[in-house]
C-alpha cells in the first residue's frame, strides 16, 4: 500500500505525489471509499482520485524506479517491440501502453521505432504520424521518471536508453 508524500508514475499522468489516503464520497455516488488523491507534477492544480479497491486503476499508479532497477531495465531489456501493420491496433497498442505505463514495453516499442526511423529495419519503410506522436509522448513520461534519477538531459534519454550512453545518479 502506498503512503502520503510517495512519489509514483500514474499512467500517462506522469510522476505524482500521493497527497492523501482518505475515505470520502462523491456527489451522486452512493458508496464511500477510500482513495488515493494523486497531485500530478507536470499540473500542481489537479487531482486524481485513484479508488483503491480498484485494481485496474491502481495497477497504473507504479512506485518510482530505483538506480539500480532502472539499469537492469536498461541493460538487460534486449527486447524489441513487433511492428503491427493494422493501424488501428498499433495505435491501441500505443494508447494502452501509455496508460498502464508498461516501462519494458514502452521501451521495447521504442527502440523498435528509432530501428525503423533510423532505417535498420528492413521490413518497415517510414514511421506515420501516431507512430512518431507516440514516440514523443514516450519519451516525455519516460524522461519525467528518469530525470528524478540521473542526471540526465531530454536530449540524452534516447541515447541512454539505446545502450549509447551511460548516466550518473542522481544523489538524494
Amino acid at each position: 500500500m502506498l503512503k502520503k508524500g510517495d512519489l509514483v508514475v500514474y499512467g500517462a499522468e506522469g510522476i505524482c505525489e500521493v497527497l492523501d489516503i482518505s475515505t470520502q464520497g462523491f456527489r451522486g455516488m452512493s458508496d464511500i471509499k477510500t482513495y488515493y488523491i494523486l497531485e500530478p507534477k507536470e499540473n500542481k492544480s489537479s487531482r486524481l482520485y485513484v479508488p483503491v479497491d480498484n485494481d485496474i486503476l491502481c495497477s497504473k499508479i507504479k512506485k518510482l524506479l530505483d538506480f539500480d532497477s532502472l539499469e537492469q531495465l536498461i541493460c538487460h531489456n534486449t527486447c524489441r517491440g513487433e511492428w503491427i501493420s493494422d493501424n488501428k491496433l498499433r495505435n491501441k497498442l500505443y494508447k494502452e501502453l501509455l496508460s498502464t505505463y508498461n516501462r519494458e514495453e514502452i521501451i521495447a516499442t521504442v527502440k523498435m521505432l528509432c530501428e525503423i526511423k533510423d532505417g535498420k529495419n528492413s521490413n518497415v519503410k517510414k514511421l506515420y504520424t501516431m507512430d512518431e506522436e507516440f514516440l514523443k509522448k514516450a519519451l516525455q513520461i519516460l524522461f519525467m521518471e528518469l530525470s528524478h534519477i540521473l542526471i540526465i538531459t531530454q536530449e540524452q534519454l534516447l541515447p541512454y536508453l539505446l545502450g549509447e550512453i551511460k548516466c550518473a545518479r542522481k544523489l538524494n
